[in-house]
Order: structure tokens, then C-alpha cells, then sequence
């Protein structure tokens, strides 16, 4: 289970990082603001797949 997790962790790192740089990015913000949102829904999930897998 250990490699699947640190997968989950990447790709949680990935999306934080690019919801961060497109947050910094004023110019593109209204561009970016639906973006953002698609994104920090794919993280939710993410997370929410993770506990799945922690939980027995």
C-alpha cells in the first residue's frame, strides 16, 4: 500500500502547488478562478480517496 500512498502525496503536492501559482498570477485570475476550483475539487478528492485507504 506504501507506493500507492506516496503516489497520492505527489499528485496532492502537484495540485497544491499549481493552485498556488495560479493564484499568485493576478493577471490571469478570472481566467484562472474556474481552473482553481477544478482543481481543488480533484484534491478534495483525493484526500477523501486516501482516508479510504487508510481505513480498513
Amino acid at each position: 500500500m506504501k507506493p500507492t500512498n506516496e503516489k497520492v502525496s505527489y499528485e496532492e503536492t502537484v495540485l497544491v502547488n499549481t493552485i498556488n501559482e495560479m493564484e499568485s498570477d493576478e493577471i490571469l485570475e478570472i481566467e484562472n478562478s474556474e481552473a482553481i476550483q477544478v482543481l481543488r475539487q480533484t484534491l478534495k478528492m483525493l484526500k477523501e480517496e486516501e482516508k479510504k485507504r487508510e481505513t480498513p
